[in-house]
């Protein structure tokens, strides 16, 4: 393994978690090289009602330890540390913007990434926890 891998393991996931208001799903693959991925296990938890309330302005899980505790149950045999998760559309929202410069003060750029959400994705953004990454450029 050379220095970049040894700080960064990254790889593809070899399984996928599913977050849904009425249950918690897991997708296991096995990977062979010049082969399609081969679906090894397929899990589900069923939830009870209201335990996850999809909203971008207000906290998503009713419980979080029985979430904790459902995740567990679903993954105890999942060593891998990688992981594809998908999330209700009106729990979480992700863009990818190309910007020629941002403010340096943090309350104007978080302004004009709030007003590009609303551009570019067409999304009513008001009282919305924003959480972002600025990546430089070429």
């Amino acid at each position: 393994m050379n220095m970049l891998g040894a700080l960064f393991p990254v790889h593809r996931p070899s399984f996928g978690l599913s977050v849904r208001a009425s249950a918690l799903s897991m997708v296991a693959l096995r990977r062979t090289p010049l082969c399609l991925p081969v679906v090894t296990r397929v899990l589900e938890r069923p939830l009870s009602a209201g335990w996850l309330t999809p909203a971008t302005a207000a906290p998503n899980i009713a419980d979080m330890e029985s979430l904790r505790q459902e995740l567990r149950a679903l993954t105890e045999t999942v060593r891998d540390r990688a992981v594809a998760v998908s999330l209700p559309d009106d729990a979480a929202t992700i863009g990818l913007f190309t910007f020629d410069a941002l403010p340096e003060r943090e309350q104007e750029r978080q302004a004009v990434i709030r007003w590009r959400f609303q551009q570019d994705g067409n999304l009513r953004m008001g009282t919305e926890r924003l959480v972002y990454r600025v990546y430089p450029g070429d």
